[in-house]
């Protein structure tokens, strides 16, 4: 069986074979198929000239045949990159085939065949969605008609999904011939698009695929006291250097090839969705074509986020084989094999990226600037039609995404999702708890020992005293009701109470009888949220101390190590044990990372309903809503201590977050000025190179992130607050 023919590549090899794209066809069929191909584009092309030459006063059909030869310029692209990067495509597939033969089948060739048979299922689901959103929205005309038979109606139905005039011939006599051939050549645009990206997910995952099991090569580095063992081990590097090598060239040559058709798709892309939104909210009283514009939105989204969800793949796949080289057992190697791998990490430092133009790197974060830049205009288009803006509303508070919801619908919402986050995690956090409890063993010597315990008090007296006000301001929002009523009766006065301190209904009861019974029901609701968030948040606590605790032990073991000569086997051993323990720390940090992200991320993403506002963080929202209510009842006194103790609390919890967060980067990065502090240069020369490579590690250092896209920090904090105070400064002036 040819190697193409594999499940994963035979999707991808059969689509490019029709449109005459697969670099291993013969001339003859190249020809034959590329001449088919262009002839159906040009005569989709002539009708859809016609059809703008002859209704130019018209602007929905300039609207439409906008849109259509923005499609048809993206067509031309992609063939004039495939035309163009032909014999380099062919030496992209050469080179995948000559990849697969490096690798042993139980040294790294499972990878390559993993992610070759993810990105085949990735090229189906994506190619199956592809087409039907293509299918949906030229088959338009079909379904109206399909509608006025039905349902016996008297719709306007389209001739065509797109604007044509055919001046010649009779469409009436000739329709469903003509509407055929369109829909075939609508077709070949859209596999055009289809089939440039489905090579494109085989190089990107192949690229990973190597960078993933170089990965796993290097860290089941042969290690052995022989001198043969030493020469294998020094033979496996070299050849592991190697592959780096093609990896490398790889990516580099992949980048050559679509460089200038990301930057040329990429502008299309933004032009395109604006004109797209600028559709749709002028047809929001039309559904079917509300419908269709939306299908097309999300067809441009979805392609554009694959694109750089690939691009991101392979930079965090070659940044990743920097850690799996510091994760292997180098410290067992000769000092010949170590100074290779020093050159390996070095060079694994520059990530292999791939570009728009060799100007904007494409990655997550510029997926997520292209959207908000073209969604600027259907923003502003958004303001101008308030008719409709009772529906985006609607659906926003349905949703719990609504920025000027209350803090208690927002904290409802974030609560379920906080729940659902936690029955994820329990086995990840469980697997932490252990990993504490054996550093805990490893750390003999009482100085570490001490070190430990005092930052383990040090987090139980802050772990308290953060529970002990956060529940102090919660019980103080929720009793408000109470304290109302025993001011009116200290009072004597007949102030208006509420029954409840948020709004709350109750059909089937007689509030009035069992009120307190009700009222005992809702704080003891209240309760469970509340410590629903401070389970979650003490045990961030716990972790975070323990590997600020972590750092700062090895820190003092580095410090303290002896470097008597007599004693050099024992400090060998003493600073390789060192090593192991640091590298226990950076996989504990990142394993809490990985626990913290998507949670941040998903509160981070209940403000993507404004994509102006995409860049801050979800307390920024909830901030920006108290102090507007705040300053809008300054005549309240009572309303205003309310909302003052919320906001102390909510900007308290958001300070301490990030307060932690940026100990743990302290921590780690004051454990490379202790290695520097320690008596390294009176060690032997094998000692000094595994205090070489703890700190090159120890440059990088750990940081706990929203979603890969925020560092949480102080610095974070600090640019929260500054933009949520000024929009409180505005609000008050204007009071």
């Amino acid at each position: 069986m040819d190697f193409w023919d594999k499940p994963c590549y035979s999707v991808t090899k059969t689509i490019s074979s029709l449109m005459g794209l697969w670099p291993y066809q013969s001339k003859k069929e190249l020809i034959i198929h590329r001449t088919i191909i262009f002839f159906l584009f040009i005569i989709q092309v002539i009708p859809e000239i016609l059809a703008v030459c002859h209704n130019s006063a018209d602007f929905n059909i300039i609207m439409d045949s906008v849109g259509t030869f923005i499609m048809d310029a993206g067509f031309l692209i992609n063939a004039s990159t495939y035309f163009w990067n032909f014999k380099k495509m062919r030496i992209l597939l050469d080179d995948i085939q000559e990849n697969w033969k490096i690798f042993p089948e139980k040294r790294g060739r499972h990878i390559l065949d993993k992610y070759a048979k993810d990105g085949g299922k990735l090229a189906i689901v994506y190619a199956v969605g592809i087409c039907g959103s293509g299918i949906f929205f030229t088959t338009e005309p079909l379904q109206w008609r399909l509608l006025n038979s039905v349902f016996a109606t008297n719709f306007n139905v389209p001739l065509f999904c797109t604007p044509m005039e055919y001046p010649i011939i009779d469409v009436e006599k000739y329709y469903y011939g003509l509407l055929f051939i369109q829909e075939i050549s609508v077709a070949v645009v859209i596999s055009m698009v289809v089939v440039y990206d489905l090579l494109f997910f085989i190089y990107s995952q192949h690229a990973c695929g190597l960078f993933a099991a170089l990965g796993y090569a290097i860290e089941n580095l042969p290690v052995g006291r022989h001198s043969e063992s030493h020469n294998r081990g020094f033979r496996y590097v070299k050849r592991c250097i190697q592959i780096h090598n093609r990896a490398i060239r790889f990516s580099n040559l992949l980048e050559d090839i679509v460089v200038w058709n990301f930057f040329l798709m990429m502008g299309l892309n933004m032009i395109i969705m604006s004109l797209t939104a600028v559709q749709v909210v002028s047809n929001m009283d039309a559904i079917g074509r509300l419908l269709k514009n939306c299908v097309f939105v999300a067809s441009q989204l979805v392609h554009l986020f694959i694109t750089c969800f690939m691009c991101q793949r392979i930079m965090d796949h070659s940044s990743d084989l920097q850690k799996k080289i510091a994760n292997s057992r180098w410290c067992f190697t000769t000092v010949k094999t170590q100074q290779m791998i020093k050159l390996m990490i070095l060079r694994s430092q520059i990530p292999s990226q791939l570009t728009a133009g060799k100007i904007m790197v494409m990655s997550l974060e510029t997926f997520t600037v292209i959207v908000k830049t073209s969604a600027s205009y259907f923003t502003e288009m958004e303001f101008w039609n308030r008719q409709y803006y009772s529906c985006l509303k609607f659906l926003s508070c349905l949703l719990g995404l609504w920025p000027y919801q209350s803090p208690k619908e927002i904290l409802i919402h974030r609560t379920i999702a906080i729940i659902l986050f936690v029955v994820q995690i329990t086995p990840q956090m469980r697997i932490m708890l252990d990993r504490i409890r054996e550093d805990w063993n490893i750390f003999l010597a009482d100085k570490g020992l001490k070190i430990l315990e005092r930052y383990a008090r040090q987090g139980q007296k802050f772990s308290l005293l953060y529970a002990g006000s956060l529940y102090i301001s919660g019980i103080f929002t929720t009793l408000k009701p109470l304290q109302l009523r025993l001011m009116n009766i200290l009072m004597k006065s007949n102030s208006s109470v509420p029954k409840f301190f948020m709004p709350m209904d109750y059909p089937l009861f007689n509030v009035d009888r069992y009120y307190y019974a009700l009222f005992c029901l809702s704080e003891l609701c209240v309760t469970i949220i509340i410590v629903m968030v401070l389970a979650y948040d003490l045990f961030f606590f716990l972790c975070a101390q323990h590997i600020c605790g972590l750092f700062a032990a090895l820190g003092a073991a580095i410090e303290k190590a002896s470097t008597k000569p007599h004693l050099n086997d024992e400090i060998y051993n003493y600073f390789k044990s060192c090593v192991l323990i640091h590298r226990r720390t950076i996989e504990f940090a990142q394993l809490l990372d990985e626990i913290l992200r998507w949670n941040t991320f998903i509160l981070l993403g209940l403000t993507m309903i404004d994509m102006s506002m995409i860049e801050l963080q979800v307390k920024y929202v909830e901030f920006k809503y108290l102090c507007k209510k705040l300053v809008l009842h300054l005549d309240d006194i009572g309303e205003v201590l309310k909302n003052l103790v919320f906001i102390a609390s909510v900007m308290t919890r958001l300070f301490i977050v990030c307060f932690v967060a940026q100990r743990v980067t302290d921590h780690s990065c004051d454990f490379q000025k202790n290695v520097m502090n320690s008596r390294w240069s009176d060690a032997e020369i094998k000692s000094q190179k595994l205090i070489k490579f703890v700190l090159m590690r120890s440059q990088i250092p750990c940081r706990l992130t929203a979603g890969k896209l925020l560092v949480m920090s102080l610095e974070l904090f600090t640019l929260i607050v500054k933009t949520s105070g000024s929009y409180f400064t505005m609000l008050l002036a204007m009071q």
